[in-house]
């Protein structure tokens, strides 16, 4: 399991928050770092850290689920937090078999 080069597979893919139905993409994935850009908006792109996707992945994948709240105790002061709860949920979706 590889997150990170599973997230590379997300650039330029339309997503949307949760919570708000936001829409945005990943836009760039770096060694140390993730971009995410709005659709709407002033479009200011925001780095989301490796290790804290990859934390949030790995939680998310131990419990089969996570929310917004757990998120933002896990990184308090984090304005990304939405963003990484609608990656979590599409990398899950990615390594799931569908039940056709």
């Amino acid at each position: 399991m590889n997150t990170w080069a599973d997230i590379l597979q997300l650039i330029n893919v339309p997503l949307e928050t949760l919570d708000e139905g936001k829409k945005f993409k990943v836009d760039a994935v770096g060694s140390r770092s993730l971009v995410v850009i709005p659709d709407g908006g002033k479009r200011l792109p925001r780095a989301v850290r490796r290790e804290s996707m990859e934390r949030a992945f790995a939680e998310f994948h131990k419990n089969q689920q996570i929310t917004r709240a757990q998120l933002g105790r896990m990184f308090p002061n984090n304005q990304t937090t939405s963003y990484m709860l609608a990656i979590c949920h599409r990398l899950h979706a990615l390594r799931t078999p569908s039940e056709s």
